[in-house]
């Protein structure tokens, strides 16, 4: 049986532990890269559909007119039931946009592209993926990276850490996992040897 020549490759891990890096690496090799964090944000600010669940749902969210992001993550991560609901109103529209982009790619005949999904696994989101890859780093490298961000804090740090599963539980469903305690050039080139040994495994 001939083996398909496209591949869908899902990247993961935990918030500051590479996922953009490694995101890029494959980017530099041809590789379009739909990025799930990027559709969301796309939906909060330009979606009518999704403004007015979100006012129903969570009405001190909306603010002149426009979703308070700050508050609405704030609300929705309270509970795991107000979290369900946010991820009802977002995730059948990021899975729609994720295979549009799919097929748009086949359709440019390319070789392949890339899903930057942070709840990759959590989700079922690897289903629509041939490869998956997960990108990591030790707790503390983690922490400094992320801690440099505009308005984190280790509070907010905490709360994303309790939506992912364990960073070792990860790792063992994936297909590879990259250790990014490297320098980008390093990662970069761990990101070119796996492309190169994955793509010829589909040729």
């Amino acid at each position: 049986m001939k083996k398909k020549n496209f591949l869908v490759i899902g990247i993961t891990g935990g918030i500051g532990m590479g996922k953009s890096t490694a995101a890029q690496a494959f980017e530099s090799l041809g590789l379009p890269v739909f990025d799930a964090d990027a559709c969301v944000h796309h939906l909060l600010l330009d979606n009518k559909t999704v403004m007015k669940q979100i006012a129903t749902e969570f009405p001190p969210c909306i603010l002149h007119g426009w979703i308070d992001r700050r508050a609405l993550f704030a609300a929705a991560f309270a509970t795991p039931k107000k979290t369900k609901i946010l991820e009802g109103i977002l995730h059948p529209l990021v899975w729609r946009a994720r295979d549009a982009f799919v097929r748009a790619a086949k359709k440019d005949k390319r070789e392949g592209v890339v899903l930057d999904i942070p709840l990759l696994f959590e989700t079922g989101a690897d289903s629509a993926c041939d490869k998956t890859l997960c990108v990591y780093t030790s707790a503390a490298t983690q922490k400094e990276r992320v801690l440099k961000r505009k308005n984190m804090t280790a509070t907010k740090l905490r709360a994303v850490r309790a939506r992912q599963w364990p960073i070792a539980k990860t790792r063992q469903l994936a297909d590879a996992a990259l250790d990014m305690d490297v320098s980008k050039k390093q990662a970069r080139q761990a990101i070119e040897e796996l492309w190169k040994r994955w793509s010829q495994e589909t040729k």
